[in-house]
């Protein structure tokens, strides 16, 4: 699985200028997690989103899976391996 960088930087020049906040919107599985971040179009008077203007759809993140990170660090020890599980 690959790292994911998000920067709000050029989406947020292709919308209309007004206050914007971004929200993470999740769907949470037995063993799964799907995640967007989302910019609301604004919302009705009873404070409902009505549309979206950006939906940024990352990808679906496996809780069962292991990951395992590879670092060098100030030891030396290059090729060190971190396993990070979900819980």
């Amino acid at each position: 699985m690959k790292q994911q960088e998000l920067s709000f930087d050029d989406w947020t020049s292709m919308v209309p200028m007004r206050p914007q906040m971004w929200l993470v919107v999740y769907c949470r599985e037995t063993d799964s997690v799907r995640l967007e971040a989302s910019l609301p179009a604004g919302v009705d008077s009873n404070g409902k989103i009505i549309g979206w203007d950006k939906r940024l759809i990352l990808d679906e993140v496996n809780l069962t899976d292991q990951f395992v990170e590879a670092r060098n660090d100030e030891r030396g020890e290059d090729g060190v391996a971190v396993a990070i599980s979900a819980r």
